[in-house]
């Protein structure tokens, strides 16, 4: 796969979604649709290929049979970047796991490359005292996140946290001062559903809220994101469900002087 096809597949599924006037889940049922509508012109494909409809008779050629083909796996990754904010990483992941399964004693396995570096604009949002935060499903378990995601490639960090902030919530920010950054890989068999190391960079923000603070929520939420809640910056320290770094670092904002940037401790043995 050419380097750049996620970032194409992914500029399809903004377009699509921006253009759309059906609710998220609605468009990701008809997107699922729409693969089973290519695959059935791709059976017709060879139908025509080898003449079995009486009618038409030979119709088609080996190359319509594969354009045919490339739109049922086009289709299918746009259905994965209109679900997912990973879609790249996810079929990496799952691709893997399921040639692990088929290829394994072979000696037909390849040498998995290294999981790329991802970057992650996150936003630190304080509004009437509250921060707001992500409730979310991962690994089984409900956690609280920062609003923020994925950087893109070309796109600058503060765009990103705007961005990833407006898919997920709604809400619409002015990214201020940097507050830190922190690396994060996981090792293969941390889950069941790991298919290789992950590494990612986590680089907050503190940001202005600039719209309405009602939590209606965004347009491309998170596939594990079941909630959006403002949350008492005196109840943070507390927070069982938020990741001890976060705690301590939001909990600092609520005396009002603003901490200097920093490169928190990580997972990577430094």
């Amino acid at each position: 796969m050419q380097p750049d096809s996620w970032n194409t597949v992914c500029a399809l599924a903004d377009y699509y979604d921006s253009v759309s006037p059906f609710p998220q889940e609605q468009n990701w049922v008809l997107q699922v649709l729409k693969i089973a509508e290519e695959t059935g012109e791709a059976a017709q494909a060879v139908v025509g290929l080898t003449g079995t409809n009486p009618r038409k008779g030979l119709s088609h050629t080996w190359d319509d049979v594969h354009d045919e083909v490339a739109d049922v796996i086009i289709t299918g990754m746009v259905a994965l970047a209109r679900m997912r904010p990973d879609p790249g990483e996810f079929f990496a992941n799952q691709l893997a796991i399921k040639a692990a399964r088929a290829l394994a004693g072979t000696g037909r396995l390849p040498d998995r490359a290294p999981a790329r570096i991802r970057n992650s604009a996150k936003a630190v949002i304080i509004h009437d005292g509250n921060v707001l935060l992500t409730r979310n499903l991962w690994r089984g378990k409900e956690c609280h996140f920062l609003p923020g995601g994925g950087q893109h490639p070309g796109e600058p960090l503060p765009a990103a946290v705007r961005r990833e902030v407006h898919e997920e919530t709604g809400l619409t920010v002015s990214p201020g001062p940097l507050l830190w950054m922190r690396e994060w890989a996981s090792r293969p068999g941390d889950s069941s559903d790991d298919g290789d190391t992950v590494h990612r960079v986590e680089i907050a923000f503190r940001c202005a809220l600039t719209s309405n603070p009602d939590l209606v929520g965004g347009h491309h939420a998170d596939s594990g994101q079941i909630g959006l809640e403002w949350v008492p910056l005196e109840k943070i320290s507390s927070l069982a469900t938020l990741a001890p770094h976060y705690r301590e670092r939001i909990a600092a904002l609520a005396t009002g002087a603003p901490p200097a940037a920093a490169y928190l401790p990580s997972e990577l043995g430094e």
